[in-house]
């Protein structure tokens, strides 16, 4: 793996102090916990340097300017021969992330960028300046984007590519499988260490469209310089020799998530959020009961840790839902 292995003593300062902030120590909580359930060979001991150095990453991959000028670093990888066909790009939200969506704009393409309610809100300007940018003079129709949490996203995503573009849809987005995550598109498989419910619109819309999936990843080098990897286009469409199914295309996009995880942990940004689509047991609350109980001692609560006889205080309307649930 390519880690931190000690956190030097600036590193530990920095990280007691960014604690101090509520909404650092919550992130912290579940990038902690989402990386014990995913890779349970991390030492707890080094999950704050793998947080620390993941949100590095993370400010690195949204700095605008740097993405810009990567453009040149990547222009040497030019478009694939056997990518001619308007198809789906799908990426994850991996090193640099953003980068894909510039290097489209590089090879000139009409691209239909997929992204979230909240992305489409905050970024949409600066994806479109940048691609006008990019592309060397605004293009009618060289860029637009649909949301994703669209209730008829499926049917415009079918449509884009039906006109000849290309899509470009982040696998893992993170906006969760929705309110009914056992229900029609989604599919829980095995990711890493876990189990994980996925939504697979992207392998949906390639069958019914028939077009090819292109797969790629971003990364950072040991220099923080950006790598663009390519992968073997797949066919859902049922027309091509060795077409496979909705279910497999999926398992085949997760497993090179995954292989990039192992080695290049830090530079996923599905840590902060995983744990929206990890899939919980049957029972959990009974576990955790296995090894906490909640206790109350005069007018205060407690979470009482079975194994070290340590106390952690609660609020009232947490007690009271804990106690209930016992």
């Amino acid at each position: 793996m390519n880690r931190l292995d000690t956190m030097d003593k600036t590193t530990r300062i920095r990280f007691s102090a960014e604690m101090e902030n509520h909404d650092n120590l919550r992130a912290f909580a579940f990038f902690s916990a989402n990386l014990h359930k995913l890779l349970p060979e991390v030492p707890f001991e080094d999950h704050a340097s793998f947080f620390m150095e993941a949100s590095r990453y993370w400010q690195l991959a949204g700095d605008d300017q740097r993405n810009l000028g990567w453009v040149d670093t990547c222009g040497t990888l030019g478009w694939p021969e056997g990518w001619r066909k308007p198809g789906i790009v799908a990426t994850f939200h991996t090193g640099p992330y953003r980068l894909p969506a510039m290097w489209l704009a590089k090879q000139g393409v009409p691209l239909t960028l997929v992204v979230s309610a909240d992305v489409a809100r905050k970024q949409h300007d600066s994806y479109r300046t940048s691609y006008e940018r990019i592309a060397g003079s605004p293009q009618a129709g060289g860029y637009e984007y649909l949301v994703a949490e669209d209730p008829m996203i499926l049917r415009k995503m079918v449509r884009a590519v039906q006109r000849g573009r290309f899509l470009l849809v982040y696998v893992d987005g993170h906006t969760g499988v929705g309110k009914n995550p056992h229900g029609r598109g989604t599919l829980t498989m095995d990711f890493l260490a876990h189990q994980l419910r996925v939504k697979t619109g992207v392998a949906e819309l390639a069958r019914l469209a028939r077009v090819p999936i292109y797969p790629v990843l971003a990364r950072f080098d040991r220099q923080d310089q950006p790598v663009i990897e390519r992968f073997e286009m797949l066919a859902l469409d049922g027309t091509a020799h060795g077409a496979i199914g909705v279910g497999e295309g999926m398992a085949i996009l997760y497993r090179h998530l995954a292989t990039f995880v192992r080695q290049y942990p830090m530079q996923w940004e599905g840590w902060f959020h995983v744990h929206h689509d990890l899939v919980r047991p049957e029972g959990s609350v009974g576990g955790l009961f296995r090894h906490y109980l909640p206790f109350k001692l005069a007018n205060r609560c407690f979470l009482l840790d079975k194994g070290s006889f340590r106390a952690y205080p609660l609020s009232e309307q947490v007690y009271r839902k804990l106690k209930k649930s016992v």
